[in-house]
């Protein structure tokens, strides 16, 4: 069975876990050296690749044994992952697959993955997965008001896992921490353990934005040290052991709750009906819910009045919309989006480069968007408020040429299929 990189990452930490001491293996994470951080020698890391081959059905490549250029764990688990033989889907059209796009998608999609399931018509809940502006005439990701039950339940309808909140909001925090000590106790093979955790209290876990707070949905589980778990990040690629007072100290902020049980045991391939149906739900052709709440904020701020009619001083705007490079990533999912129906209806790869192109335009003009609004801030000119205004006119062309040429290929799929 082919495994993810995640899973080939903990074949590695439960093979050098047989031989090496847990005192060894303590900060053990997908950038440690294997020379400098776990001191193994050449010698040592060809011995571990025979044994998982034998343990883990692992063969390393020629190429791989040779060791050039393997200087971490990250680098042995991507090439013993691209040593396999991998699905059809996992073919040229998914080079964009490292895009960081939705922390809850990643650690579901991660979840499709390990069952050798295509994750692609997943993400067709991510480009327009819904943004708030808060009372506070500000821009999140993250809030009480919004609901991924959609998300959740459009993931048991495609893959035939069941998805259940453990997380309590009923019950203190505390007690809310010995449920999640008691999951990761007592996982079974089939279960996942999603949570919650402020990871601006997580220093040296790789992420690519510095924010406080910075709630981030991860998946744990246990290691042969009680003190020690296993922490998963397929958003940010981070695989490694971190202390559990350290993770549960993450999870006690006051800044997140919530957590989520997947059971894969009755995990099943998507149908037809059920792809059509969740594109229909998730794709919103007319509207685009980040343009939207960012022109929306920033005239807030222009005419100095919010939506209740408080004052609004124009030099708060960089914070009010400090969340858009983490929003923006989320449009990486076009490509997801347009590669399923790339290969359904096995189209020529050269206009697909031209649309991923387009989607990183999309992605990239909203950092100058962000630094236009740095400059309001700072300034007031309204030459800056002019131009902020057009660079958001702007993206929304972008946007609704990209939802087109996927609103088009949706169609040829939907009427090949009866639809």
């Amino acid at each position: 069975m082919i495994k993810t990189k995640q899973q080939v990452t903990e074949c590695i930490y439960q093979d050098l876990s047989s031989v090496t001491s847990q005192t060894a293996l303590v900060g053990f994470n997908a950038n440690s050296l294997l020379s400098e951080d776990l001191a193994l020698t050449s010698i040592d890391v060809v011995n571990m690749l025979d044994r998982l081959a034998v343990n883990d059905a692992l063969h390393a490549s020629d190429e791989t044994r040779k060791l050039d250029e393997i200087t971490t764990i990250r680098d042995l688990a991507d090439a013993l992952f691209a040593d396999q033989v991998l699905p059809e889907w996992y073919g040229k059209l998914e080079e964009y697959v490292d895009a960081k796009v939705h922390c809850l998608a990643s650690c579901l999609c991660e979840l499709v993955k390990q069952k050798q399931l295509d994750h692609r018509p997943y993400y067709f809940c991510v480009p327009d997965a819904e943004v708030i502006v808060s009372d506070k005439t500000m821009l999140n990701y993250h809030s009480d008001d919004i609901s991924h039950q959609y998300m959740l339940d459009g993931f048991t309808t495609l893959y035939g896992m069941t998805v259940e909140p453990w997380y309590d909001t009923s019950i203190t925090k505390a007690k809310n921490a010995e449920k999640l000590t008691d999951l990761v106790d007592n996982k079974l093979d089939s279960e996942h353990i999603i949570v919650m955790l402020d990871m601006y209290h997580l220093p040296g876990i790789d992420k690519e934005f510095d924010r406080d707070p910075f709630p981030h949905y991860v998946m744990v589980g246990k290691t042969n040290d009680p003190s020690q778990w296993f922490i998963y990040d397929p958003d940010y690629r981070w695989e490694g052991i971190i202390g559990k007072d350290r993770i549960l100290n993450a999870f006690m902020q006051p800044t997140v709750e919530g957590g989520l049980l997947v059971n894969d045991a009755h995990a099943k391939p998507y149908t037809r009906d059920a792809i059509n149906n969740f594109y229909q739900q998730c794709i919103k052709p007319d509207f685009n819910a980040l343009n939207a709440a960012s022109r929306q904020i920033l005239q807030f701020f222009v005419a100095g009045k919010d939506a209740q009619n408080r004052s609004l001083d124009l030099k708060g705007v960089a914070l009010a919309l400090e969340q858009i490079p983490v929003l923006s990533t989320r449009k990486y999912a076009y490509e997801h989006c347009l590669a399923y129906f790339w290969k359904e209806l096995d189209y020529e790869e050269p206009e697909f480069d031209d649309l991923c192109e387009l989607i990183e335009e999309l992605y990239n003009v909203y950092k100058l968007v962000t630094f236009q609004i740095m400059k309001i801030a700072a300034s007031g000119n309204a030459k800056f408020i002019n131009k902020a205004f057009a660079l958001l006119d702007a993206q929304d062309e972008r946007e609704y040429r990209i939802k087109q040429r996927l609103a088009d290929v949706y169609s040829v799929w939907a009427h090949k299929h009866g639809y």
